[in-house]
């Protein structure tokens, strides 16, 4: 069609934009995302102290990143609206990114690409997840449940 966006029949508008409508859902899930992502800044703003690790297992420290970061991959995936997975992926590498980059500027901590690597892992392990609960070939009633988007439908 040749027409303005608006006259196409596949055109969906933006919720930037006015009359684009975002769900509630969407909003909830958005705002944790930054909530989560608030938390992480800060407690990585934190100094390290010299007690026991908070797991402690041999390169625990990694395992808490890598969870950190599966979470926080989840949320973004839960937020954007298209190309999920890998935007979402990716969101999660550059932020990480930062992460790291930011604890070079806090006293006793330092950025270190292992941890960087952890945290991507985490955000790898969360696509492999939700890519395998998507495209599995389960009924479609068990998806839904599993990744609590709503209820199956029931048919009388």
């Amino acid at each position: 069609m040749n027409g303005p966006p608006r006259q196409n029949p596949a055109y969906r508008p933006s919720p930037l934009e006015p009359g684009g409508q975002v769900s509630r859902s969407r909003l909830l899930w958005s705002i944790l995302l930054f909530l989560y992502a608030g938390a992480i800044f800060v407690l990585s703003s934190l100094p390290m102290t010299g007690e026991k690790p908070l797991v402690p297992i041999l390169h625990g420290d990694k395992l808490v990143h890598g969870l950190e970061f599966f979470v926080f991959f989840f949320l973004c995936w839960k937020v954007l609206p298209r190309h999920r997975i890998l935007c979402s992926l990716i969101l999660t590498g550059v932020y990480a990114g930062s992460d790291e980059f930011h604890q070079l500027f806090v006293s006793t901590r330092s950025a270190n690409l292992f941890d960087w690597l952890a945290d991507l892992a985490g955000g790898v392990a969360g696509a492999l997840l939700i890519y395998l609960l998507v495209y599995l070939p389960l009924p479609k009633e068990s998806r839904l449940r599993i990744l609590f988007r709503s209820e199956p439908d029931k048919e009388a």
